[in-house]
């Protein structure tokens, strides 16, 4: 189980050190209008991190395609603006 620091808000609060070294520390909402946490809420712990992976496998490839296609529509309006 998550420690949930307040029942009536379901906040959890973790820490984790950042690329700079520093340490940050985290509060995040875990109620109804999370996109995740509703879907996970009730799963085997197993179940899941399966969730969880393809979630973010999914959201991979999406920012890779958008970034992709970004990446070409600005290459090719400089090229066109360039003249």
């Amino acid at each position: 189980m998550l420690p949930v620091i307040n029942c009536c808000t379901s906040r959890y609060k973790y820490r984790y050190t950042n690329a700079k070294g520093d340490e940050v520390v985290k509060e995040v909402l875990l109620n109804e209008l999370d996109p995740i946490f509703p879907q996970l809420r009730h799963l085997h712990i197993a179940e899941a991190i399966d969730s969880v992976l393809d979630l973010f496998n999914k959201f991979l490839q999406v920012s890779l395609s958008l970034s992709l296609s970004l990446s070409l529509s600005l290459s090719v309006c400089v090229r066109v603006c360039a003249g």
